[in-house]
């Protein structure tokens, strides 16, 4: 049986993602830290984005990596201080 992403530790979620970062952005931001698997941006029923991304890394020890490098980065007016791992 095969475990998910959130209960392995591979998921970090991101509730302060600025609205204009793309998922071809968000990859490459968390590809400094390991090799991601899925970047999933939430949009609201109207399709605009909410600024919520989850992404999913090949590893638990990739998705504290990506945590730990990326906690202390702000990006605009949007600190990254509130990125968990799932």
């Amino acid at each position: 049986m095969r475990r998910s992403a959130a209960r392995s530790g591979r998921s970090c979620t991101w509730p302060t993602m600025p609205w204009s970062f793309p998922a071809p952005e968000i990859e490459k931001l968390f590809a400094q830290c390991g090799a991601v698997k899925d970047v999933e941006v939430r949009p609201e029923g109207d399709g605009r984005k909410k600024g919520f991304a989850f992404v999913t890394m090949a590893t638990a020890k990739e998705a504290a990596a990506a945590v730990g490098k990326l906690l202390p980065r702000a990006y605009g007016e949007t600190n990254l201080f509130e990125m968990a791992i799932k």
